[in-house]
């Protein structure tokens, strides 16, 4: 099992019987006895109610069986561990085993994460124990022994930090962190961190230039977001979700040709349905061009000729407009230049990750002009 880290938030854990109830469950689990755990996890959530940590220990565990049922039954399995993901996140939003499992459900792994030798893993697998038995200088200890030993894994000085941050020592918290992004500008979970600690040391205008950081690291992950939204709401401009779903899908066929299938809800006579479909066709015909081309670069290419055709319809057809929020919002992007930053920024996938950078690199602020001008999130 990777090795994962708790939540600092001491109270968020439950009391010490539910933290007995999560270590043993934790000890199952690692056995390969995944049901046993569930059922311990449960217990756990019983006892304690707002204790995150047996909510994202059952998601990890479902998440982790998905894979071993029925093609048709692995679907509404992965929905409900994202469900259960998403609940605990929602009672610690720094809650780690539940960011984990939502990475892992997005598809999306972060291509760059460093990956540290089995024989640190075990030393960062012996601190988290320590941890969740609140014994943090123990614990720091063994942090400190597998960053020693791997001076490159940035992780490690994050879950150090952890262990300040449980007791609210929030300047020693505050420089481990800042540390594990030093080595490591690309962690996600280094930014998050340091926002939180930043924020609870009163120091906004920090926590919010790391949390644009964190977006700059890694658009698709929500928890990003989560810090930014918090940010912007505290500066009187609150951030609105874009909320679209993809409703088109290309792939090839048995015989190698490109096919698009449909949203079952979208009805013919919608302009919506033309939107859908010529985005569709238009990335079906990209995977058997030999252009050469980056994801990001057919992506942008599907959603132009897309509000192409919507304009083509509209000056035909009058009658027929744009309903879907989402869609008037993206095409009122392209319409003002933004159709790149909006898709890199509210729709981000891994494979977008060389387009991502070349834009940061060469617009820094770009990430944080976009968000105060159209107070967009995914």
């Amino acid at each position: 099992m990777a090795a994962i880290a708790m939540p600092a938030a001491a109270d968020l854990m439950g009391s010490p019987q539910t933290q007995a109830l999560v270590r043993e469950a934790l000890g199952l689990y690692g056995q390969g006895r995944g049901q046993d755990a569930v059922t311990k996890f449960q217990e756990a959530a019983k006892l304690s109610p707002n204790a995150s940590t047996p909510v994202s220990g059952i998601a990890l565990v479902l998440f982790e069986d998905c894979a071993r049922r029925k093609e048709e039954d692995q679907q509404s399995c992965y929905d409900q561990a994202e469900g259960l993901a998403q609940k605990a996140m929602s009672l610690d939003a720094r809650d780690p085993v539940a960011q984990e499992v939502l990475r892992r459900l997005s598809g999306e792994p972060e291509a760059w994460e460093y990956k540290p030798s089995a024989a640190v893993l075990k030393i960062v697998h012996e601190a988290e124990q320590l941890f969740i038995q609140h014994k943090y200088d123990d614990a720091y200890g063994k942090y400190m022994d597998a960053v020693t030993a791997d001076p490159r894994y940035a992780r490690g000085w994050v879950y150090a930090g952890d262990c300040y941050y449980a007791r609210q020592k929030w300047a020693e918290a505050e420089r481990d962190f800042r540390k594990a992004v030093e080595i490591d500008p690309r962690d996600s979970m280094g930014w998050r961190f340091l926002v939180d600690v930043l924020a609870n040391q009163g120091k906004r205008r920090e926590a919010g230039q790391a949390a644009f950081r964190a977006i700059s690291t890694h658009p698709g992950q929500m928890q990003n977001w989560e810090r930014v939204k918090a940010y912007q709401l505290a500066e009187g401009t609150p951030l609105q979700s874009l909320s679209l779903k993809p409703k088109a899908r290309a792939a090839r066929g048995k015989d190698g040709k490109p096919t698009v299938k449909l949203d079952n809800g979208l009805k013919p006579t919608e302009l919506e349905t033309a939107v859908w479909l010529t985005y569709g066709v238009v990335k079906a015909n990209a995977l058997v061009s030999d252009v050469k081309t980056t994801a990001f670069e057919r992506e942008q290419e599907a959603w132009t000729k897309a509000f192409t055709v919507v304009s083509e319809v509209e000056v035909n057809d009058p009658g027929k407009k744009l309903r879907d929020p989402a869609l008037l919002t993206l095409r009122q992007l392209y319409k003002d230049g933004q159709l790149k930053p909006a898709l890199l920024l509210l729709t981000y996938r891994e494979s977008f990750r060389a387009d991502l950078d070349a834009w940061i690199a060469a617009e820094p602020q770009a990430v944080q002009r976009f968000v105060d001008s159209y107070h967009l999130m995914p």
